[in-house]
């Protein structure tokens, strides 16, 4: 039975899925991006893998951490999600139809992340750019490291 809490309605509503490898097109509505821009925007966030499972007591600052990214070049943009692959996502993703325990129906977020390191948390509060790759970070735990320009998780 799907959750009744707000922050799974309408604006606050998760993504579903990852976006695929390539990325989505993005369509300029009005004007148009100018050739010479060339970046990227990125923005991490609580998104939760498994909305169905959450009971009415969820709230927006639990979700797991998904990754938003839109890169511009040559008068085009493109987006492209990933969860951070954490214990409880990778959980999520291996077996959906199991029960999911924890706190407010919340996947638990111990265990051993994709290079088998113990590790716990949501990566979904803050990232920066370094050396090459991106920590993610949730307050009062380890980082995770994704990988760039991909933004798969690395461990």
């Amino acid at each position: 039975m799907a959750s009744s809490s707000p922050f799974l309605k309408g604006n606050w509503a998760p993504v579903t899925e990852e976006s695929p490898d390539g990325g989505v097109a993005l369509t300029i509505t009005e004007g148009s991006l100018p050739a010479d821009i060339e970046g990227a925007f990125l923005r991490i966030g609580p998104n939760p893998v498994q909305p169905e499972k959450l009971t009415k007591g969820y709230h927006f600052f639990a979700g797991d951490g998904m990754v938003h990214l839109v890169e511009m070049r040559k008068g085009s943009a493109t987006y492209r999600c990933r969860w951070v692959h954490t214990p409880g996502v990778l959980q999520a993703v291996s077996t959906p139809s199991s029960p999911t325990p924890t706190k407010h129906g919340q996947a638990a977020h111990h265990g051993k992340d994709s290079v088998g390191q113990e590790r716990s948390g949501l990566a979904k509060t803050a990232m920066f750019f370094h050396e090459g790759k991106l920590p993610c970070f949730e307050d009062g735990e380890k980082p995770w490291l994704l990988d760039w320009p991909s933004i798969d998780t690395i461990g």
